[in-house]
C-alpha cells in the first residue's frame, strides 16, 4: 500500500484498507492507504455540458453474436456493455454533487441518507487516485463480510417503474442466482447456505431483482472474492472494462465492504468514460434491451443536453 488515495464514500468509518478490483474475468486486488474525506468539494453547477451517443452498429452486432453464442451452448449468458468517452470541463464533484442534489432534493432528506440515519438504495462514491478519478452512485452491495458471516447480493433484472417483470428478466436473474449458489455448494470452505425469495428492489428511476444469500466462509477474503466475482450480472463479452464492473471497498480485520462498480464513470485528462451493461440471454429481444440502457443511463443522462 503504498499511494494515498483521497476517498469520499458517505455511511462508512475509516477502515485499514481500500480496495479496488478490476472488472475483467481476470484481475488483481489492490488495496490502498486512504485519507477519508467528510465530504465532497461543493458545488453550485447548474446544467452540464455532456452528450449521450446513440447504439452504435458494433453494439447490435455484439448482440447478434452474444445470442449465438448462447444457442451454441458456450454459455446461457453474458452482459453486453455499451462504453462512450466524453470531453468536459465538468468536473466529477461537481457531476456528483449534481446528480445527489437532482436526485435528492430534499436537503433534510439526502443529509439522513448520507449520514446512514435511514436506509438508502444507493451508494455514492468518489475516489480521487491523481491523475483519475472513479465515482458513481452504485444500486448494488456485492459482498458484505463480518468475522465468518458472509452476505452476497445479487441484483440481475432491470425495469422502470412502470410496468410489470417478464419471464425474460425472471430467467436472467434466475441464471445468476443459480451459478453463485452451484459455485457455494461445491467449495470447502463454505457452509450453512440460505437465500432469500427474489424481490423487488426499488432504485429511484428503475427497479431490480434482488436475491440476498447467506453463508459461513472459512478464509482468506481473497478466496473469498475470487469465489464470487466477477457473478453472471456482471461477465461480459468485453475483456476491456477497466473498472467497469469490478468493486470497490473496504477491508479491516474481520470486516469486508465490496460494492459493484456501476453507474459510475472513469475521468482522466477532461475526459469521462462511461460504461451501461445489460444482460442478454437466449430470450432477449435488442430493442427491449436497448431500451433498458437508457434506463440505466438515467442516473446521468437527464443532467445532459
Amino acid at each position: 500500500m503504498d499511494k494515498l488515495l483521497k476517498v469520499w464514500i458517505p455511511n462508512n468509518k475509516k477502515y485499514d484498507s481500500l480496495l479496488i478490483i478490476g472488472g475483467n474475468t481476470i484481475y488483481t486486488i489492490d488495496r490502498y492507504d486512504y485519507e477519508r474525506l467528510e465530504s465532497l468539494p461543493t458545488s453550485n453547477k447548474s446544467s452540464i455540458d455532456i452528450k449521450i451517443p446513440k447504439a452504435s452498429q458494433e453494439w447490435k452486432d455484439w448482440f447478434k453474436k452474444i445470442q449465438k453464442s448462447i444457442s451454441l451452448n458456450y454459455y446461457n449468458k453474458r452482459v453486453l456493455d455499451f462504453c462512450f468517452n466524453v470531453d468536459s470541463s465538468t468536473k466529477p464533484h461537481e457531476l456528483l454533487n449534481y446528480i445527489l442534489d437532482r436526485d435528492i432534493s430534499n436537503e433534510d432528506l439526502k443529509q439522513s441518507i448520507l449520514n446512514k440515519k435511514i436506509e438508502q438504495s444507493i451508494q455514492p462514491f468518489y475516489i480521487d487516485r491523481g491523475d483519475e478519478i472513479l465515482f458513481g452512485v452504485t444500486p448494488e452491495k456485492v459482498l458484505t463480510r463480518k468475522g465468518n458471516k458472509v452476505m452476497v447480493e445479487i441484483l440481475g433484472g432491470t425495469k422502470l417503474r412502470k410496468g410489470s417483470w417478464d419471464e425474460n428478466k425472471y430467467l436472467e436473474h434466475d441464471l445468476i442466482v443459480d451459478d453463485v449458489l452451484t459455485k457455494l455448494t461445491i467449495n470447502e470452505n463454505v457452509s450453512d447456505i440460505s437465500y432469500e425469495e427474489r424481490q423487488t428492489k426499488y432504485v429511484g428511476y428503475a427497479h431490480h431483482l434482488q436475491t440476498q444469500i447467506f453463508f459461513n466462509f472459512n478464509s482468506t477474503n481473497d478466496k473469498l472474492i475470487r469465489l464470487i466475482h466477477p457473478t453472471l450480472a456482471v461477465k461480459s463479452h468485453n475483456q476491456n472494462r477497466n473498472y467497469f464492473g469490478g468493486l470497490v471497498g473496504f477491508e479491516s480485520k474481520d470486516e469486508l465492504h465490496l460494492w459493484l462498480n456501476i453507474r459510475s464513470g472513469l475521468y482522466k485528462d477532461n475526459k469521462y468514460n462511461f460504461c451501461v451493461g445489460c444482460g442478454i440471454t437466449s430470450e432477449s429481444n435488442i430493442k427491449e434491451e436497448w431500451k433498458e440502457v437508457g434506463k440505466k443511463l438515467n442516473w446521468i443522462s437527464p443532467i445532459f443536453n
